[in-house]
């Protein structure tokens, strides 16, 4: 991030008192990337109660074939053609979205979803599969991370090392508070540091500003 941009920052939160979340992403996630959904949904083709096997598909003019295996018990399965991925959360596929991301010659792809057990406000996290792919269109590794409020807007690459970073916005100290701060996705490193901005949410995806020490440049893997 230059430090153009993080006065820029510093001076927009020192302002404004109420902020939408898309636009504080704006704000703090810089992106050199492109991204655009893949036109498609999750449907069901397989349940089995008594085992506890329920299957699911990517319906979907593309050339992705996605499947998501959820089992009652144990690990869920996520399906990149013949490639597979033990997935380290259980979401609900009927949630998914799913964009192709291009970043630094690198081609993934993303899958935003809820928890298949998300009620109140567990419904606020954003559950995120970024599949890097091969030139043969194959997974080739499988990051999973989360935030509450999350878009893939929330990806980006904040410090301009080449590597991919991620939003977060997990729960503050107080109830209805949150703190929001930088990670590296491959290290999962908090590159922000003490650097975090305090906030209130006010509902319908806006927040209130509380306090922000966020106008230093952010740099990771130092």
């Amino acid at each position: 991030m230059s430090v153009l941009k993080s006065i820029l920052i510093f001076v927009v939160l020192l302002w404004v008192q109420e902020i939408d979340c898309e636009s504080m992403i704006e704000y703090l996630v810089s992106r050199n990337f492109t991204h655009e959904p893949v036109a498609g949904n999750f449907q069901y083709y397989e349940s089995n109660q008594e085992l506890g096997i329920y299957k699911s598909v990517f319906v979907s003019e593309s050339k992705y074939e996605i499947r998501y295996h959820h089992y009652s018990t144990g690990a869920d399965t996520l399906f990149l053609g013949s490639e597979f991925f033990i997935t380290p959360h259980k979401y609900d596929p009927l949630t998914f979205q799913v964009y192709k991301l291009e970043h630094s010659e690198a081609s993934y792809l993303v899958l935003l979803s809820k928890s298949i057990s998300a009620s109140g406000s567990g419904n606020q996290v954003t559950y995120y599969s970024l599949v890097e792919m091969s030139k043969e269109c194959k997974g080739v590794n499988l990051k999973s991370f989360s935030s509450r409020f999350g878009m893939i807007e929330n990806l980006g690459d904040t410090n301009g090392d080449g590597e991919m970073d991620y939003l977060k916005i997990e729960n503050g100290e107080e109830l209805q508070t949150y703190d929001a701060r930088i990670f590296d996705i491959k290290s999962n490193f908090n590159c922000s540091e003490d650097k975090i901005i305090k906030l209130n949410y006010l509902g319908d995806n806006l927040f209130e500003i509380k306090s922000s020490n966020w106008y230093f440049p952010i740099k990771c893997n130092e």
